[in-house]
């Protein structure tokens, strides 16, 4: 297990959230901007943000999403960073967040809906004061099964019109947006 410097490549997303008494806070999503066989060779990535985020060290092991760590900051800084690869090495990289007022692409618009149960979700997920609706909140409004709900939601998630949030509600439900919204956006996929 020998700790060299990465030469693997990050990029990040950012877009200005909210004004916060008088802060401008910004949601941003760091990820490693790789192609898949490049990621299949890694196990997981840990980032080591700057003291002040609560639970500062945050190891992420979803390669699907090129190991993105979503947050929010109201400053840019530079974030540490340990690439845990299958090889049992582990390596070091360096990576600074610029935080831009919109640089993070929006998923595709569901325009075409396979029947009016998908549609009353999909357009429930866009809402004026929620940005994440809870499974239970769209089974109540689209009056069916939250279990049809869930099957619903993973279907939009394969062609990319929704996500589950990388946090829970509250009262420790999933949540879920649609990347077309402004608020949501998408998470990155590997390069080809």
């Amino acid at each position: 297990m020998v700790t060299q410097m990465s030469s693997f490549n990050f990029n990040h997303y950012s877009k200005f959230h909210r004004e916060k008494q008088g802060i401008r806070v910004y949601d941003w999503c760091v990820f490693l901007d790789e192609p898949k066989n490049v990621l299949a060779d890694i196990i997981a990535v840990e980032y080591i943000l700057h003291p002040t985020f609560p639970d500062p060290v945050r190891r992420i092991s979803d390669g699907v999403h090129c190991f993105a760590l979503e947050s929010q900051a109201w400053g840019e800084f530079e974030i540490e960073i340990r690439i845990f690869l299958s090889s049992k090495e582990i390596q070091q990289a360096r990576y600074y967040i610029k935080l831009e007022e919109d640089n993070w692409p929006r998923g595709p618009k569901l325009e075409e809906f396979p029947d009016n149960q998908t549609e009353l979700l999909y357009t429930n997920l866009f809402h004026d004061r929620f940005d994440w609706r809870k499974i239970s909140t769209l089974a109540r409004i689209a009056d069916i099964p939250e279990g049809l709900v869930v099957e619903k939601l993973i279907e939009l998630s394969k062609g990319g019109f929704v996500r589950k949030a990388h946090f829970r509600s509250v009262d420790k439900q999933e949540l879920w947006g649609a990347t077309y919204n402004e608020k949501v956006r998408i998470l990155p996929t590997p390069k080809d």
